[in-house]
């Protein structure tokens, strides 16, 4: 290959050089930019699709709450603000389900919220948790960190929860 080179004149060198660029740049374009660019145009696609979605499951989950309240007759219950007592309200529930010794911090923040912090708790056990408490005071999730720790549903979250007065 050596001996091959070295009898191809400059012009010949030069020539099969842009040739090997050319030819390498095809390559990665058509084996890693296009399916990229394709990938990414598809799941531009799908997004809409995808969000569309998650507003109907949350619709459909606020429906059957408001469905299950009225046939269990908490609809009918009336609404008592917790105020500052949310705090103790949110830390005698976490102790009779179980959960409080999960906390690793508790802290009523301003405009009546609690944020909670657990280091590590099973997710489908805290969302029972917090449906209790939306269906019992009307505490809801205002917001949610949650970093997946292991396949058995354990997570690590941050949660911020605050009594909403219901609408009339």
């Amino acid at each position: 290959m050596t001996e091959w080179w070295g009898l191809r004149s400059s012009r010949e060198r030069k020539l099969i050089q842009m040739m090997g660029v050319v030819i390498a740049v095809v390559v990665l374009s058509t084996t890693l930019i296009f399916p990229i660019i394709q990938h990414h145009q598809d799941y531009a696609q799908r997004l809409p699709l995808l969000r569309a979605s998650v507003d109907q499951l949350h619709q459909d989950a606020e429906e059957a709450l408001r469905l299950r309240q009225q046939i269990g007759g908490a609809g009918t219950a009336s609404f008592q603000n917790l105020g500052p007592a949310l705090l103790a309200h949110i830390e005698q529930s976490a102790t009779e389900s179980g959960i409080r010794g999960q906390i690793q911090n508790i802290t009523m923040l301003e405009g009546g919220q609690v944020e909670l912090v657990l280091p590590k708790v099973n997710f489908n056990r805290f969302l029972g948790w917090t449906d209790q408490l939306k269906r019992t005071a009307n505490i809801r999730i205002q917001l949610l960190n949650a970093t997946g720790l292991d396949h058995t549903g354990g997570v690590q979250l941050r949660a911020v929860l605050q009594q909403i007065a219901p609408s009339s």
